[in-house]
């Protein structure tokens, strides 16, 4: 299950969206971004949360990691 939480901001002060999911793996392809970017598998385990190296999304991991990889 995904979905965003309260949103961060850069140093520069842009917002970043962040989305909590009970899942180790999650897909980002840019999503409402105007032209997106190439589909990404991210891996949130062991460090609990990853950033998309293209647009900078914030993914926080809020399952179970002694639970397997959420599949």
């Amino acid at each position: 299950m995904l979905h965003s939480a309260a949103a961060r901001t850069t140093p520069a002060g842009t917002p970043v969206e962040v989305t909590e999911t009970d899942h180790a793996t999650i897909a980002c392809d840019g999503g409402s971004e105007p032209l997106g970017h190439p589909l990404v598998y991210l891996n949130l385990l062991p460090a609990g949360a990853v950033d998309c190296p293209y647009c900078g999304r914030h993914f926080v991991f809020t399952g179970d990691p002694s639970a397997g990889h959420g599949h």
